[in-house]
């Protein structure tokens, strides 16, 4: 399932970039906590709610099969 196809009439941008590993660090050495990022800008909280509802369970399910890395979410206000 693409994101795209999800969030279609509040879709603003989607952009992933991967982390270039050799220029992360962490303060004691362990390992990253991110290898990738997955940015999705969205038009409206209610647009994104109401997609949400309806398909993101089906993206998560569909995660493992790309990765086996637990993913973590985070929703911001662009300021600027």
């Amino acid at each position: 399932m693409d994101v795209r196809s999800v969030f279609v009439t509040n879709l603003s941008t989607v952009s992933c970039r991967k982390i270039r590993s050799n220029i992360l660090w962490t303060t004691d050495g362990s390992s990253p906590a991110f290898i990738a990022v997955m940015t999705v800008e969205i038009l409206s909280m209610e647009g994104f709610d109401a997609a949400g509802k309806e398909h993101l369970p089906k993206l998560f399910a569909d995660l493992p099969n790309f990765s086996n890395i637990t993913p973590v979410g985070q929703i911001e206000e662009i300021v600027s």
